[in-house]
């Protein structure tokens, strides 16, 4: 039950890059049910993302893999270069 509280409680964190640029907002978190492990965050892109056109994203909610989270704290930060990949 730990990993859906803490889904609830990352839930509507701002997603911007390690240079700094929005993204977006966690809207959750996709867990491997049988290991407990974070596969993907799931990202509601910001309509002025300028960092989201560049990187091609099109659709409104994105998969990012967890592989690209650098930190969270008051915000999710993502490593840009990962997101390339």
């Amino acid at each position: 039950m730990a990993k859906y509280e803490i889904a609830r409680r990352l839930s509507g964190k701002r997603v911007i890059t390690n240079r700094g640029d929005v993204l977006g907002k966690l809207l959750d978190l996709l867990i491997d049910e049988k290991s407990g492990v974070i596969e993907y965050v799931v990202v509601e892109i910001a309509p002025d993302s300028k960092v989201a056109r560049k990187l091609g994203f099109e659709k409104r909610v994105v998969e990012i893999p967890y592989k690209a989270v650098v930190a969270v704290s008051d915000y999710v930060i993502l490593d840009e270069a990962s997101l390339r990949e």
